[in-house]
C-alpha cells in the first residue's frame, strides 16, 4: 500500500509554522498544489514533443515539492520519471500517463483530507 501523505510530516509543518505565522502553512500547501499541478500538466501533455531536459526539470520539481509536503508515493514516481528523462527514456512518460494523473489527484485529495483532520 502506497503512502500518499505522511501525516506526521504535516503535523511537523503545522508546528513549525505555528511558531512563526500560521498563514504560511496555507501558502506552503498552496505552493505545493500549484507546483505539482503545473509539473504534472507538462509531464503528461505531449511528452514526445517536449525536450527531455524540460521533462527532467519538471519531474525534479514535482519530486522536490512532494518531498517537502510529505507525499512519498508521488515523490517516488517523480524520481523514477526524472531518472528516465536523464537516461533518455521518453516512454515512461507515455506509459505512466494515467498513473501520474491519478496519483497526483489522489495525493491532493488525501492532503486535503489530512489537513482537515489536523485542523488547520
Amino acid at each position: 500500500m502506497q503512502i500518499l501523505i505522511d501525516e506526521l510530516r504535516l503535523i511537523e509543518l503545522k508546528k513549525l509554522f505555528a511558531r512563526t505565522h500560521s498563514h504560511q502553512l496555507h501558502e506552503f500547501v498552496r505552493a505545493f498544489k500549484d507546483t505539482a499541478k503545473s509539473a504534472v500538466e507538462i509531464l503528461v501533455n505531449a511528452p514526445h514533443e517536449t525536450e527531455l531536459e524540460t521533462l527532467r526539470v519538471e519531474a525534479h520539481r514535482l519530486k522536490g515539492a512532494s518531498l517537502n509536503i510529505g507525499a512519498p508515493a508521488l515523490a517516488e514516481l517523480a524520481a523514477s520519471l526524472e531518472a528516465g528523462a536523464r537516461s533518455g527514456d521518453r516512454t515512461a512518460f507515455t506509459a505512466q500517463r494515467e498513473t501520474i494523473i491519478s496519483l497526483h489527484e489522489n495525493t491532493v485529495a488525501e492532503l486535503n483530507d489530512t489537513l482537515r483532520k489536523i485542523v488547520l
